[in-house]
């Protein structure tokens, strides 16, 4: 049995199944402060709740809410039909918003869970080893640190409780304690996870928190607070170690990626028990998907040539055959046009202008056979606007087996690539990024997937930076980086602000260029790395989408209003 398939359920599951001791010492809704935790047995059945904080399902669409946060940036859109896209990205968000209550009570939550471990942890240290009652506490405090460190990068200051809120009115008078404070106290924590959990887990304790996670989290702070050498040095750390970047790029996001060693913390879910609907919400229509989710023309155009550079330079790209000889992390992570994908073509161009309302399926007598084209007759936005689907993440099985809104495959939390992609950043931040720092990082990176290094020498510091950049949103598209990095590095309110973004080509310019050879015009990229099309508005439909981001408020989530009028102490963030 692997301990994180079962973690939203073990605690409960271990209560009821241990005989009438454990009846007899638990009440049914909580566990005793007086008699729980005194044993190892006890210890690991408490530390395993607060694993349960790791699963995060955004409401009725029951998607991982932390990939689904790209879907607020320019990588991807929330189609604006039915419910809207997240209000955060429209300037239509305040402090009643129910989903900033939603994170907020979520992550408290989970700490919570974990200042209870922390709190009553001492009460058995007497009857176990030093080295497991250490083991126990770190697991505790990495759940701690990680969950403080969305809510300090999403609400800015928060209050910091390092206990279990016993007292009502302690819990009343809560202040707001500077983000800095907290993420010096969470770094300090996490140097004790470093110190006394095992580089690797294997058995029934596959999944546990590792010292090479808890390095890898560390150096995600460090980065996200600008503290480079820290971050550096953390990654550093997590260098040492024996992991590898996995050979497959694509596999690292199947069914069985809980297996791999590159993915460092993985949500894992169970079919009796807890699921989710991944594959529903960003499927394709014709694969029993709702396609709200869908990949932006921006995302698509990111992923270089072969020859490892941009469309915009290479001769190797080809306009009317614009997805060969692209980096393959392209079609490992987007359902591109003309890709077979559980049994299906996709297929969301008129090429002849016949009105394709057929595409190919192969059906379960394995005959290929015409189906409707559900993904190019679909009206407006419900269709694929933007002529990609999201396949990273989204397993064939769940698919093939009818389970698209109860999928079982992990949602990747953590990876071993984004510790190098850290540490080149950090480097580079730090006036050190050289050679050698690029072959240890990105260069390994980029071979896996058969792309030429960067040869430091050939660039100038603006150009590695955004090499860098680039790097880091198409290794780490769509996995719930993005809307992080773009505030980060203050160009949220550059990227984030316009009137409509650009979709599928139009039809009859799909007509003109395989009917008369008529040539798309190559993009340009800003210096946000966004792609620029001339006259874009008269070759891609437009997609009635207006971005707006205020760089005097939407820095920062507001805290929900529902919090302060129970605790009038908690001040407001700017402009709300």
């Amino acid at each position: 049995m692997k301990l994180i398939k079962y973690i939203s359920i073990l605690f409960v599951f271990t209560l009821f199944s241990c005989g009438d001791d454990y009846l007899e010492k638990y009440p049914l809704d909580a566990p005793s402060d007086q008699t729980f935790l005194l044993t190892a047995e006890e210890m690991e059945v408490g530390v395993n709740n607060v694993y349960r904080g790791l699963i995060w399902l955004w409401n009725w669409e029951n998607v991982h809410t932390v990939p689904a946060l790209d879907y607020g940036t320019d990588l991807g859109m929330r189609r604006p039909s039915g419910s809207y896209p997240f209000p955060w990205t429209y300037g239509a968000h305040d402090a009643t918003t129910g989903f900033f209550k939603d994170a907020w009570t979520k992550f408290y939550r989970s700490i919570e869970r974990a200042n209870y471990i922390i709190e009553k942890l001492p009460l058995g240290k007497e009857n176990v080893t030093e080295e497991f009652y250490n083991r126990i506490m770190a697991e505790a405090l990495w759940h701690r640190a990680f969950h403080y460190m969305y809510l300090t990068e999403l609400f800015g200051d928060v209050p910091w409780v390092e206990t279990v809120m016993w007292d009502y009115e302690e819990a009343y008078s809560l202040v707001r304690e500077s983000k800095s404070t907290i993420v010096n106290n969470i770094l300090t924590d996490l140097d004790f996870c470093i110190a006394n959990l095992p580089a690797s887990w294997g058995g029934e304790d596959y999944g546990r928190i590792s010292s090479v996670a808890a390095a890898g989290l560390k150096a995600r702070i460090a980065l996200y607070n600008g503290m480079y050498d820290v971050a550096a040095q953390a990654a550093q750390t997590a260098m040492q170690s024996d992991i590898q970047l996995s050979s497959n790029y694509e596999g690292l996001f199947s069914y069985d990626t809980y297996q791999v060693p590159e993915n460092l913390v993985v949500v894992q879910y169970l079919e009796e028990f807890v699921t989710h609907g991944f594959p529903l919400i960003a499927g394709s229509r014709n694969l029993k998907g709702w396609g709200v989710f869908q990949p932006s023309v921006s995302l698509a155009d990111s992923y270089v040539c072969t020859d490892g550079l941009s469309i915009a330079e290479s001769p190797l790209f080809d306009p009317r055959n614009p997805y060969e000889n692209r980096d393959s992390r392209m079609k490992a992570t987007l359902l591109t046009h003309g890709q077979w994908f559980a049994n299906l073509l996709f297929d969301v161009y008129d090429e002849d202008g016949d009105g394709k309302d057929k595409t190919l399926q192969i059906n379960a007598s394995g005959d290929t056979v015409s189906i409707k084209n559900q993904d190019f007759h679909k009206p407006g936005v419900i269709k694929t606007a933007s002529g990609y689907y999201q396949k990273k993440g989204v397993a064939e099985v769940d698919i093939l087996d009818n389970l698209v809104a109860k999928s079982r495959t992990p949602t990747i939390l953590m990876r071993y690539a984004e510790v190098l992609l850290t540490y080149a950043e950090a480097k580079f931040e730090l006036g050190q990024f050289d050679q050698s720092v690029a072959d240890a990082t990105i260069n390994v990176i980029r071979d896996r997937v058969g792309l030429p290094g960067i040869n430091v020498g050939e660039h100038s510091s603006n150009e590695l930076q955004a090499l860098i950049r680039n790097e880091r949103k198409v290794e780490l598209a769509l996995e719930g980086f993005r809307y992080f990095d773009i505030k980060r590095w203050k160009t949220a309110e550059h990227i984030m602000n316009n009137n409509y973004v650009i979709g599928r080509i139009q039809k009859d310019v799909v007509v003109d260029i395989y009917q008369n050879g008529f040539e798309m015009p190559r993009p340009t990229f800003d210096e946000y790395g966004i792609s620029h099309y001339p006259n874009e508005q008269d070759l891609f439909e437009k997609i009635p989408l207006e971005y707006v981001f205020d760089p005097a408020r939407d820095y920062l989530w507001p805290i929900p209003q529902t919090e302060r009028e129970v605790v009038p102490t908690l001040t407001q963030n700017p402009g709300y």
